[in-house]
């Protein structure tokens, strides 16, 4: 099972494996968590920009969902560091109690709730609803990465397709997965495995892929 807490609330987890998910552990006592995950944390420059920039302006209307929601999603969504860190979470709370900790004492607007969520995702049962990137962002993430684009460009075009019939040649078949795998998680594409995995172009796909084609700037 999966928990999430505040630091100041770890020793209340200890029957469980405690991650600490923070960008620094130094002040958090060594033995209240059995690991220190930084790969789960904000990078460094979303924790300055938070720290200093977000976190003064109060209430978290003004910087969660425009601001810090889109840093995150750019600095996390083809990090092969923090898709390992996530597997490796999804195990373990699947085989026994995993506890992620981090300072908020708020999970409401943590990156310890992100976390969580996409650990819940990869285990195909999310519990907390979706945080949607502002569709700007989603348009900035496709436009910035050929793969995701060209991909985008295939399905935007074409019926439902297998992986195979998306990219034929065997070699590039798993790094075809994962780019469709991004696209999903992004809410562009959808994945139906009645028979076998078919992917398909969502409505937010195609209204993000119509704006790119608009920009008259996508990738060839």
């Amino acid at each position: 099972m999966l928990f999430t807490c505040s630091v100041a609330d770890l020793p209340r987890y200890r029957h469980t494996t405690c991650w600490l998910i923070t960008r620094f552990a130094g002040r958090v006592p060594r033995a209240s968590y059995d690991e220190w995950v930084p790969d789960l944390a904000p990078s460094r420059d979303l924790h300055h920009r938070w720290s200093h920039d977000w976190r003064p302006l109060k209430s978290p209307s003004l910087w969660w969902t425009s601001r810090y929601l889109p840093a995150w999603a750019r600095s996390k969504t083809l990090d092969p560091a923090y898709k390992t860190a996530i597997q490796r979470a999804a195990e373990l709370s699947l085989t026994g109690d995993l506890t992620l900790a981090c300072w908020c004492r708020d999970e409401t607007h943590c990156h310890r709730s992100l976390v969580a969520h996409a650990v819940r995702t990869h285990l195909g049962t999310p519990s907390d609803p979706a945080h949607p990137l502002p569709e700007r962002q989603i348009i900035t993430t496709v436009l910035t990465h050929r793969p995701l684009a060209r991909l985008l460009a295939v399905l935007s075009v074409s019926p439902p397709l297998t992986t195979t019939e998306i990219q034929p040649p065997p070699e590039t078949r798993t790094r075809t997965l994962r780019t469709l795998r991004t696209l999903e998680q992004l809410g562009l594409v959808v994945r139906d495995q009645t028979l076998q995995p078919h992917w398909s172009i969502t409505e937010l796909g195609s209204a993000v892929w119509a704006n790119i084609l608009l920009r008259g700037n996508h990738p060839s």
